[in-house]
């Protein structure tokens, strides 16, 4: 394997991989959380035969696995080479499929090669004509020092595997960016979300009430706040965990609906171990 040095490292072989005809992938860059593995030392590049080629994430939960291929296909082969060639503990990947035809044949592949599926989440999206959301003043930016409770709430309630908790320093930069809203209740965070914004569109990328604090209308709460500071967009993005029924019910309430697009988490346990 190849330690990943910078980030413009991670465009080139991405580039590079792509005029081979490595087309097929499930890597999507994403400078704001991938310069922290790379900073880290956690990221590298592996290339196993003439028709596949990887980057590793390493982490404490697993070594995360982002593939190119030419051809899904060609899949089976090179997951059996890179199955025998990492030492780890867990190995994950995640896919994202749009036909009925694509989630049988990665199954199909995932589990010949020992995986097992850990997680499936469904897209759900819906266009808004015009925001007629209102400010509300319980719900603010999360501020630096709410770090530290932020990232103890991830950790408690969020999969590492399936949902990539962030590390504090991308926590920071979200922080930074104003893309982290908190509801605050007694002196202390009811709830929060994460929210990304790129040109005309708006991903819930993280959301969660406190334990403590349910079925108090937190949740909804943010998520108005989330749309009225969306002022510009028009289309809103999610992922939900598909077994999420309360989460699909909000959301549903909000007008965001199921899209054809599936993501399947892949696990394979103690290899080479």
């Amino acid at each position: 394997m190849r330690s990943i040095t910078t980030w413009n490292e991670t465009l080139k072989f991405v580039s590079e991989f792509r005029k081979k005809g490595y087309l097929v992938t499930n890597f999507y860059p994403n400078e704001t959380e991938m310069s922290d593995w790379i900073k880290n030392g956690k990221f590298f590049s592996l290339e196993v035969s003439d028709a596949a080629c990887f980057f590793v994430h390493k982490t404490e939960a697993a070594a995360f696995i982002y593939f190119f291929v030419k051809e899904l296909c060609d899949l089976k082969p090179a997951f059996l080479q890179i199955i025998q060639l990492l030492d780890v503990r867990i190995m994950a990947y995640d896919y994202i499929c749009k036909t009925d035809e694509e989630r049988n044949f990665i199954k199909e592949i995932s589990t010949s090669c020992g995986f097992e599926l850990h997680t499936s989440l469904r897209r759900m999206s819906f266009i808004l004509k015009e925001n007629i959301f209102e400010e509300d003043d319980d719900v603010t930016f999360a501020e630096l020092e709410d770090i530290d409770c932020l990232f103890d709430m991830f950790n408690a309630a969020f999969d590492p595997v399936s949902e990539r908790i962030p590390t504090k320093e991308q926590l920071k930069k979200y922080i930074k960016q104003k893309a982290v809203l908190i509801c605050r209740k007694q002196r202390r965070i009811a709830g929060f979300a994460v929210v990304e914004i790129q040109k005309k569109t708006m991903y819930l990328k993280h959301l969660l009430t406190n334990s403590d604090f349910r079925r108090q209308g937190i949740a909804e709460k943010i998520l108005k706040k989330a749309f009225f500071l969306s002022k510009g967009c028009i289309r809103f993005i999610l992922w939900v965990i598909d077994s999420n029924t309360p989460a699909i019910s909000l959301y549903k309430k909000f007008g965001y609906n199921f899209e054809t697009l599936s993501n399947y988490t892949f696990v394979l346990k103690s290899i080479n171990i």
